[in-house]
């Protein structure tokens, strides 16, 4: 048992065998809110050496943090899904701010379903976490007022980033252009805005950065941009970003080795983007998010036999026994990993009957 995970409902005589059985316990989920919240993490508090991993999903409210900070301070590791619709469960900003303003030793913070504009005083307490290198926000609201002043109190010293926004932003490239001037020392940044823009974006060089995933509608680099020379796995997800923008990009991650797309080009509309992945001469594994243009897959695996390849989408049998034929009329050898198929009883090739 690496995890207890409690419920609505407490089953006590349980919780107390397994906390007690288990006490090197360091990870505990309330996957609910329950009544007995106070009790059953009491015996929590009793039996467990050092509770550093904590996730409240849902229904909780500024007691229930209160509680937290007077029995597991010493917490490392903070998931907390921010409720708004129920009035009886809130969170507020007041309560917020004095559950992080007591856990100093915080390394790790995951925020979901917040609105910004609602912790003002939340996100100053964050200067105060001194040992914070990973940071999450999965936001259903997102102001620029307050972003800058996180990242303009923590983001020197973040080395894990990501925020997600569920709305089209009219300003989304703000938001992504503040990371890359503040967030210094990051190692992975995760920028979810799918239904924003970003144009004109300016990148400078993070010499730590070695993971970045953009999922955007468009990106759009400025020409002064810096190539991003140790970035070495790229999720690029640009759902509405022509070939050339898409190619333009790939040429400023030329260290690239694991690399993550959405294959929705034709293949007559994928030549500057089939062009600018020969560049890139240490890539490894290709990952297909999507399988739209399947020509186009087929075009960019005999261009890179060198390249494990990935899709992530479920194929039918027609598209598997296209891709089975592509393997057997090529001369060169590839590994490819279709995660999610039905398995197939293929015919042998007539040298192996």
């Amino acid at each position: 048992m690496t995890q207890i995970t409690i419920g609505q409902l407490v089953d006590f005589l349980k919780l107390e065998s397994d906390s007690f059985s288990h006490s090197d316990i360091v990870n505990v989920k309330f996957s609910d809110y329950s009544p007995y919240f106070c009790e059953a993490i009491s015996i929590l508090k009793q039996n467990l050496n050092c509770v550093k991993l904590l996730t409240l999903d849902e229904g909780f409210n500024d007691y229930h943090l209160w509680y937290v900070s007077e029995l597991f301070n010493n917490l490392q590791y903070l998931r907390l899904n921010l409720p708004t619709s129920n009035r009886n469960n809130v969170i507020s900003d007041d309560g917020l701010f004095l559950l992080l303003s007591r856990l100093s030793k915080l390394e790790a913070l995951i925020l979901s379903n917040i609105e910004t504009v609602r912790f003002k005083r939340s996100f100053c307490a964050l200067s105060s976490l001194q040992n914070l290198t990973s940071l999450v926000l999965e936001c259903i609201e997102i102001s620029k007022k307050e972003f800058n002043v996180v990242l303009s109190e923590i983001g020197s010293k973040l080395e894990r980033l990501t925020v997600s926004n569920i709305r089209a932003l009219p300003d989304a490239t703000y938001f992504l252009q503040i990371v890359f001037l503040l967030c210094t020392k990051l190692k992975f940044l995760l920028f979810n805005f799918v239904e924003s823009k970003v144009e004109d974006l300016v990148l400078f060089n993070i010499p730590t950065l070695a993971q970045l995933s953009l999922y955007l509608d468009k990106c759009v680099l400025n020409e002064s941009s810096n190539k991003l020379v140790n970035v070495e796995s790229l999720q690029l997800v640009l759902k509405n970003s022509t070939d050339a923008q898409i190619a333009h990009f790939l040429s400023f991650c030329p260290a690239i080795k694991c690399l993550a797309l959405n294959a929705t080009f034709t293949l007559e509309d994928s030549q500057q983007t089939l062009s600018a992945l020969k560049n890139l001469i240490h890539l490894e594994k290709i990952e297909f998010l999507s399988c739209e243009c399947l020509d186009t897959i087929i075009q960019i695996i005999i261009s890179n036999p060198k390249c494990q390849i990935s899709l992530r989408q479920e194929l039918d049998i027609e598209n598997s026994l296209k891709f089975f034929d592509l393997i057997y009329a090529s001369e060169k050898s590839f590994e490819i990993v279709v995660e999610g198929s039905k398995s197939l009883d293929l015919p042998l090739p007539p040298n192996l009957k």
